[in-house]
């Protein structure tokens, strides 16, 4: 959750929190590495074991490095806690009580504090339990009705008697956009950042730390890509001229069903494809001279179970993304995120469930639901998930237009040779034109360059 870097010098070592403080010491080479920036354009951000910088490494989450006298390093595991069988240990509390009492922990601070509230049910089970003086804050955009949940989330306020103060995303954004690029030390291409920081900066005004449902679906299985699973084994029995045809034609109309059947083809598994910010087929399309010799992920199988997925999600997913994500927006304005769905308590009652029934078709998430149900809105309760959402595609045939076509076709770009000027002439005309929806490309490639202006042209 925390970042930690550092790098091995001829003479010493170096270590700091963020890469912008590791370069602000002179001491390293601002180099960026080639694998990584593609890393970013295929996943949306740097794996944890690595940085964006060439010769600088980062202390995975879970890791403790540990360094001798002639600073010589080693990467040291820190053992997991093992659950005690032991007849006379206390009572594992329930899925709400775990809550409770993560939530109290995380409010025991003498600083003011919010919670984020979207219209789903994991940040309105939270604002349930939190209730009382805790102001409520929701994204809105205006006139975009597929990903605006204000009404939701400000029925759910107004059962609850919270404050509700709503943020709306700018018309134009660029400024928003601008500012998320500056709080990264590393291009990070998750579009949900932009108003993540948006939204921090507006927490930030009044409070001192914020709680999210972050965690929620991860903990509880409520991803619907866990049970698509099931569908891997005979989508890769398909051929893949046969896959790649009818994806092409479905796209438009279906793009949730050409992601599958793209996804299915990926050489780590669907699971990974499935995660992956574009198909790989879109990212060789766009890559400029110094990108296009760094080779694909190397064949092997990903998590085939929704028990390994949700596994795998909270040793990648999370701390490569999500919380990088909050951390990063979050403290930009003096905001700590906290997170009481990834609290030990929570994620061991959530076991509990999994081991009566499985995560199978979000079975695990039905118990937050039904709590929502008893201690919110009924209505709530039935509502289907919708996710943290930024209109890429609307908004780089709108107003993010302008900024794209410099970060993408501009002469810097050009010169770099990160991003081909054919390629991306291509993306962003098939975009414009609607002849695809390429909008998490296009930002990838913005926040990719925006990054490279800062960081390595200084």
């Amino acid at each position: 959750m925390r970042p930690l870097v550092y790098a091995r010098l001829a003479d010493g070592f170096v270590f700091a929190s963020t890469l912008d403080a590791l370069r602000a010491t002179g001491l390293v080479q601002v180099e960026a590495d080639m694998e990584a920036v593609v890393d970013v354009l295929r996943d949306g951000a740097v794996p944890t074991q690595r940085t964006a910088l060439r010769g600088v490494e980062r202390v995975s989450p879970g890791e403790v490095l540990v360094c001798d006298g002639a600073l010589e390093c080693t990467v040291a595991t820190i053992p997991r806690a093992q659950r005690s069988e032991a007849r006379d240990a206390p009572e594992q509390p329930d899925v709400l009580q775990a809550l409770r009492a993560a939530i109290r922990d995380r409010l025991a601070l003498e600083a003011p504090a919010a919670v984020l509230l979207s219209g789903g049910i994991d940040s309105a089970l939270l604002a349930a339990l939190v209730r009382e003086t805790t102001p409520a804050y929701t994204l809105g955009y205006p006139g975009v009705q597929t990903a605006d949940e204000t009404e939701r989330a400000r029925k759910t306020a107004d059962r609850l008697g919270l404050e509700h103060v709503v943020v709306s995303c700018p018309e134009d954004p660029t400024a928003w956009v601008l500012g998320a690029a500056s709080a990264f030390d590393e291009p990070f291409a998750d579009s949900s950042a932009v108003p993540s920081w948006g939204l921090a900066r507006e927490v930030g005004r009044r409070a001192r730390v914020v709680l999210s449902g972050t965690g929620g679906d991860e903990v509880f299985g409520g991803y619907r890509r866990y049970w698509l699973l099931g569908a891997g084994p005979w989508l890769r029995s398909v051929p893949e001229f046969v896959r790649s045809s009818v994806s092409k034609v479905i796209e438009r109309r279906t793009p949730q069903a050409a992601r599958l059947l793209t996804a299915a083809g990926d050489p780590q598994g669907l699971y990974r494809g499935l995660l992956r910010l574009q198909p790989l087929r879109e990212v060789r399309s766009v890559l400029g001279p110094r990108l296009e010799h760094v080779a694909d992920p190397e064949p092997r199988s990903g998590p085939t179970t929704p028990w390994e997925a949700m596994a795998e999600d909270l040793t990648r997913y999370l701390p490569e993304d999500l919380l990088v994500k909050e951390d990063r927006a979050f403290m930009a304005h003096a905001v700590e995120g906290r997170y009481p769905y990834l609290d030990h308590r929570v994620r061991r009652a959530a076991r509990d469930l999994e081991l009566q029934g499985g995560p199978g078709r979000a079975r695990q998430k039905q118990v937050l639901r039904a709590y929502v149900r008893d201690a919110v809105d009924e209505e709530l309760a039935r509502t289907p998930k919708h996710g943290f959402a930024f209109p890429v595609d609307a908004l780089y045939r709108g107003r993010l237009r302008d900024l794209a076509e410099d970060a993408l076709l501009g002469q810097k770009a050009r010169e770099r040779g990160f991003v081909s000027p054919a390629g991306a002439r291509r993306l962003m005309r098939d975009h414009l034109h609607g002849a695809k929806s390429a909008g998490q490309t296009i930002h990838a490639l913005v926040m990719l360059e925006l990054w490279a202006r800062r960081v390595l042209d200084g």
